[in-house]
Parts: C-alpha cells; structure tokens; sequence
C-alpha cells in the first residue's frame, strides 16, 4: 500500500455495548542464464514450463474452534465445517475480485485448490448457516467466518478455524483500501477512493462521537518481520496499541448516533472519484472523512480529527 491508511483499528471508548464480527494462475516468463566455468560468455536459455505439473497443490481445512465445541457438536460439525467457502489470495497481487482464487469445502471441511503459485496467501472463510441450522445454535448463530495468512509451497495442508457471529458492539463490515493500477489513470497515483465501514452489531443505538480509529503498528504488511516472533513484544503490549496514526470521530457526546444494524461510511476523501476511474466509487454521501488526507475537502461531511502523531497524509 502506498500513502493512505491500511489495517484500521476501532478502540471502544465508553461504548455501550453488551460485548461482542477461480482464478487461473498465473506466471512470469523466466529466462534462466547457465554460465558455464570455462567459457563465461556462453548463454543458454531455458524455456519456462507453464504446464500446472509443478505447481504446489493447497489444501485447506475448514473446523469450528475450540472455544465452540459445543455450537460444532449442535451442528455436527466435529470433523469440520461442509461447504464453507474458501478464497485465498496471492497478496503480492492486486485485491481485484479475479485475483483470488475461490474453493467449497467437502463433507469434512476440505477445500483444494489444486495449482496455484508459490508464495505469502490470505486465507477468508465464510459458512452462512442454513435456517434449520440456525435452529439447531437456538437462533444464536447467522454464521460462522474466519482466516489466516500462510506461506503456501508443494503440497500445503493447512487448518483454518472459524468462529460464530455474536451480538455485540461496532465491527468493520467493509474495506476499500487498494488503489488503481496507474495504467489505468494514464499514469497517476491516485490512492484518494480509499474507505472503510462500520457496522452497529448490537441491539442498542451506539454513538461515535470522541471515539479512536487507528492504524495498527507494521500496517498490517508482510515484512521481513514475519512471521511475527520479532515484533511480538510490541503488537502484544499490554499497556496499549503501537501507532502512529490515530483519528477521533468528532462530536460531544449524541451528535453521531449509530443506530442497531446501521452502517457507516468513513472516506479517505469525500468526493466523486469516478471522474479519475469509472470504476472508483462516487464518496460524496459518506458519513464522514479523514482531515489532512490530502484531497478535496467536502463542506458537508464531518472530519475525523488527527489527533496522532502524524497525519493521514
């Protein structure tokens, strides 16, 4: 990601909540250069094989954790989850939706995905629960979702835990936060159509004023930091969240009230961007927008203020 904000991060603050959220690989041409010792200036060059032969093979299951045992042995569900989705995306590749690469668990919960490339993957499972099953949690349960990153080489097997909906406070319900090819804007970079969603996933009205959104320490990137043993001591501190970036939803009180299972919409820059992309999104009915970042401010959407140590900028 470039200049913007990625991974956000709600802090609840005096919340009233009751507690409680196929695609063909494809490959590089590589040319690979044999120099023998003797003569240094003989080439050869190899053709690729784009045959799917040698391509890893991943193998994905799906299983309700732990914590839930008792919602798996409700649904039946002990040896995994039937029929969940599975998508799973290469994340040196663009976010676009033919980007990723899509698989339904079996009767165990086993999704295949039988040639993709080599590389770092995220991994997002969802499994709707159908209305006899809804039944069968007492109504307590709409689905169950979950995910990972992982490395993926020959022959990966790999488990994804998924965990139940639950009442409960403000979730993330949506994110936009990539940016066009600049091939597709005659060469500028243009990272301004980001958004994000918040969703009221309780049965009380929650009000956002003087609440914090942030962005996490690492931006949530693959780094040479991963996996995570390095940076554990300060993802995992307990006296808070390392960030630099901090935003606060503006209002004294019940200036911004969120009512049960509404959403809101937080732009990057509230403006219609479809005039750089036709298929960017018009943001000028968001909610609200980041101060500072750098774009067209619009009169009649409420700024978050920065209140961190740098901008969103």
């Amino acid at each position: 990601m470039d200049s913007g904000f990625t991974g956000p991060l709600m802090t609840q603050i005096g919340a009233d909540s009751r507690g409680f959220v196929p695609v063909t690989p494809r490959r590089s041409a590589v040319c690979l250069l044999l120099l023998t010792s003797c003569d240094p200036g003989e080439v050869v060059l190899l053709v690729p094989d784009k045959s799917d032969d040698h391509a890893p093979a991943l193998t994905i299951q799906v299983v309700v954790d732990t914590p839930y045992v008792a919602l798996a042995t409700a649904l039946g569900w002990t040896d995994g989850v039937p029929g969940a989705q599975v998508r799973a995306h290469l994340m040196k590749e663009p976010y676009d939706e033919e980007y990723w690469h899509v698989a339904t668990g079996d009767s165990l919960g086993v999704a295949r995905f039988p040639s993709i490339l080599s590389g770092l993957y995220e991994i997002a499972v969802r499994r709707p629960l159908r209305p006899e099953e809804v039944t069968q949690t007492g109504d307590a349960t709409r689905m169950v979702a979950g995910g990972r990153r992982m490395y993926v080489s020959q022959g990966a097997e790999q488990a994804v835990t998924v965990v139940p909906d639950h009442g409960g406070s403000l979730i993330f319900s949506e994110f936009a936060l990539v940016t066009p090819w600049e091939s597709e804007t005659g060469g500028i970079t243009y990272w301004l159509a980001k958004y994000i969603e918040i969703y009221n996933n309780s049965d009380t009205t929650i009000y956002l004023d003087g609440k914090l959104l942030g962005t996490a320490w690492l931006w949530n990137r693959d780094s040479p930091f991963w996996p995570c043993a390095q940076t554990e001591a300060v993802r995992n501190d307990p006296a808070g969240i390392w960030t630099e970036w901090v935003a606060r939803f503006p209002g004294d009180g019940p200036d911004h009230p969120l009512a049960p299972h509404q959403t809101a919409l937080i732009a990057l820059s509230a403006i219609d961007h479809r005039a750089v992309l036709a298929k960017l999104p018009d943001l000028r009915h968001a909610d609200f927008e980041f101060a500072g970042s750098g774009g067209v401010d619009n009169p009649d959407v409420p700024n978050l203020e920065d209140i961190g140590l740098r901008p969103y900028a």
